[in-house]
């Protein structure tokens, strides 16, 4: 439930930006219509310029819509710096079309450091082989066996790993509820020797610092 009503509010942030952009695109021509026939029966040289400035406006707000209808943000989970808990990171990507396509991207990118401070919690060459829509909200994911290196950061360390990818998927893949893994084909007990990943796991935004 607090999956979904996360992502209905990532929604209606999204609809509430393209609705504002497109309200303020109106009212500054008429702004500038306004404003342009009055100035016109004193300066017609006047009008010209305010043209030339409603026409560079214009541009810079299509640009701006254009952008935002080729990425999409989602919300990445990272690790703090301390490995205690998980930290929530927005970034902007261009969209991946179907839900197991989006899935595959975003398990790479917890691979990587954000940049911002966090910490990766998932080895380099961390990824998905394939990735399946389940029935009843459950997306299964089947990882490349890659996570020998989390074998050495202890249970915590396996814990983030696991749930950064379990919050990421649900948080942003329209449907999703639960995920349920498996390490190169097969079912694995543990991820890698701590954490139970048998059962379908859903999120764990206790993990997690707002």
């Amino acid at each position: 439930m607090a999956a979904k009503k996360r992502k209905s509010a990532v929604k209606r942030r999204a609809k509430k930006s393209s609705a504002g952009l497109y309200l303020f695109t109106f009212f500054l021509i008429v702004g500038f219509a306004v404003v342009g026939g009055y100035l016109y029966y004193f300066s017609p040289s006047t009008v010209e310029t305010l043209k030339g400035e409603v026409s560079r406006q214009v541009k810079i707000i299509k640009e701006g819509l254009s952008k935002e209808s080729t990425e999409r943000e989602v919300i990445l989970y990272y690790a703090d710096p301390k490995w205690t808990r998980l930290v929530p990171v927005k970034r902007n990507i261009t969209p991946a079309g179907s839900a197991p396509a989006l899935a595959k991207k975003l398990i790479p990118m917890l691979a990587q450091t954000p940049g911002s401070g966090e910490a990766a919690p998932l080895p380099e060459g961390a990824a998905a082989r394939e990735v399946y829509l389940g029935s009843k909200g459950e997306l299964v994911v089947d990882l490349e066996p890659a996570f020998d290196e989390v074998r050495s950061w202890g249970s915590s360390g396996e814990l983030l790993a696991v749930y950064s990818m379990v919050d990421t998927l649900v948080e942003n893949v329209e449907g999703v509820e639960r995920v349920r893994f498996l390490v190169g084909g097969k079912v694995s007990e543990t991820l890698a020797g701590h954490i139970l990943i048998e059962d379908a796991l859903s999120p764990r935004y206790d993990l997690f610092n707002e």
